[in-house]
């Protein structure tokens, strides 16, 4: 069964799953360009679906939670041959339950991957920096990791590079307790933008609307 194509600001999406996403884009005001470039990649034409010039970015959006292992593969081969990060965005756009303490719930039939150099990680959502307004992917906080800081490609967090986890720390605060509540706050704003996106209607022209402080 094919997707309709959806209509959003001048561009015509395969799928109505893409233009979300590119609402989700301008919502948190990440600047992204729709199929800007084809390549041929081990002999196979390859068609990435977002390139994001502002974090050098390739991004991929999947229907199925659970992508192919070909699906994968072309994801870990773009990584290789462009060398830049790439991010596989699979399955309906999330929903996130923020309480007043960490961890927040995000919902089961979404997941988000990262490529890089070959490597692949999985469990990623979109995260911002508190400290300094970039945005990312990062690993979940239930599944954080030291390497998770250099997702964001911000210097905020570089004292703590390559300090073990549970020593380091931030103005007296762990290091790990600290980007939990860092994600954790910046995941009521992503919490509001997956909202935007998956309420969005394209028949009548979608409306991003303003920043809740705006």
């Amino acid at each position: 069964m094919k997707a309709i194509e959806t209509k959003y600001k001048g561009y015509r999406f395969r799928s109505r799953m893409e233009a979300r996403w590119a609402v989700f884009f301008d919502y948190v005001r990440i600047k992204w360009e729709y199929e800007k470039e084809g390549y041929v990649i081990n002999g196979t034409c390859y068609l990435p679906d977002f390139w994001l010039p502002e974090l050098n970015t390739f991004v991929e959006i999947k229907g199925n939670v659970k992508p192919s292992d070909a699906e994968l593969q072309k994801c870990i081969d773009l990584s290789i041959e462009s060398n830049h990060p790439v991010y596989l965005l699979a399955g309906p756009i999330p929903t996130i339950e923020i309480e007043s303490e960490p961890p927040m719930k995000i919902g089961t039939e979404y997941n988000g991957f990262h490529f890089l150099n070959g490597s692949m990680q999985s469990n990623y959502i979109w995260t911002m920096c508190e400290e300094c307004g970039m945005h990312g992917m990062s690993c979940h906080p239930n599944y954080f990791m030291m390497s998770d800081l250099e997702r964001l490609y911000c210097d905020c967090y570089k004292e703590f590079r390559n300090v073990p986890m549970f020593n380091a720390n931030h103005n007296g605060v762990t290091l790990e307790l600290y980007i939990q509540r860092g994600l954790h706050g910046a995941g009521r704003f992503m919490a509001n933008a997956y909202d935007v996106a998956r309420q969005a209607r394209f028949e009548f022209g979608a409306k991003i609307p303003k920043w809740p402080n705006t």
